[in-house]
């Protein structure tokens, strides 16, 4: 194969799962995706991948292949930051996966402190909640230390959450939740514990859940930042109804050494430096 394109088109598969997701990232159409990968097909003398439920699975016969692909390409865009940060007038994107409420209670209200110390890159979120390696993330925080892939892992801070109800709730069992994908890290247990039941209602953003806490009257586990300065909510129990839930990022073993790698990890850990001052500060610990 002597095109480098197709095996471009083989990684954003594998990475993405969907023709839909890896049209996306290489800035196509589903078309596009699809012939190629045909293409590919005839070259390799049978399928590189296979369709399981919704999802494109890669043959096991190209497993190795893909894994040097993605070193290339992470080495690539690793020595291509570090020219590229040699001009004034260029800002490099990078695309970071995290769970919203990080999003939210953490790196954005630091984002004054992201114009100053991330003047070449070019911040570009997306939601990731649950899930293993990469995908099409540059660099991914999660609520559990990574265990899969070639990948490079640090812990940057914790959040805190806790079970609050609004003022006035009844002590009834029902409460509000975050998804399933959330049930067995330590600050979704709380409610477990506490309630000795399922929530009634899930969601997978924190922000939602707080709203609809407001709108029902039902306690539920949010970030403590987002609701401990709210008179209308009490925190039920300061002792055993919260937990300091610990995240790390992650990112692949090729791109150490790069410098936007760097600096946006630098600047997450200075966000989650700020979120434990704010917490120092909150009513009723």
């Amino acid at each position: 194969m002597k095109n480098w394109d197709d095996l471009r088109y083989l990684l954003a598969l594998h990475k993405a799962g969907t023709m839909t997701a890896a049209a996306q990232i290489l800035g196509t159409n589903v078309a596009t995706v699809s012939r190629r990968i045909e293409k590919m097909s005839e070259t390799f003398g049978y399928p590189p991948f296979t369709r399981q439920n919704d999802r494109w699975m890669l043959t096991s016969r190209l497993q190795n292949l893909v894994e040097t692909i993605e070193v290339f390409e992470s080495a690539l865009t690793r020595e291509k930051n570090r020219a590229m940060m040699l001009s004034d007038d260029q800002r490099l994107p990078i695309r970071v996966g995290t769970p919203p409420m990080v999003a939210s209670q953490v790196l954005y209200p630091s984002f004054q402190y992201a114009m100053e110390a991330l003047s070449h890159v070019g911040l570009e979120f997306f939601e990731r909640v649950g899930g293993e390696g990469m995908g099409e993330h540059d660099i991914v925080i999660q609520p559990h230390r990574p265990v899969s892939g070639r990948l490079i892992t640090q812990r940057v801070g914790s959040m805190r959450l806790a079970l609050y109800a609004p003022r006035g709730y009844s002590g009834c069992t029902q409460w509000i939740g975050l998804s399933r994908s959330f049930d067995d890290l330590p600050s979704q247990q709380i409610g477990f514990r506490h309630f000795d039941t399922d929530p009634i209602i899930r969601t997978h953003l924190a922000e939602h859940v707080y709203q609809i806490m407001k709108t029902t009257g039902l306690p539920g586990i949010v970030p403590c930042t987002m609701v401990a300065h709210d008179p209308d909510m009490e925190l039920l129990d300061p002792k055993t109804g919260a937990h300091d839930l610990d995240f790390w990022v992650a990112y692949h073993a090729s791109r150490q050494g790069d410098p936007i790698i760097q600096a946006t990890k630098d600047w997450i850990s200075h966000c989650f430096k700020k979120l434990a001052e704010a917490e120092k500060t909150l009513p009723g610990f």
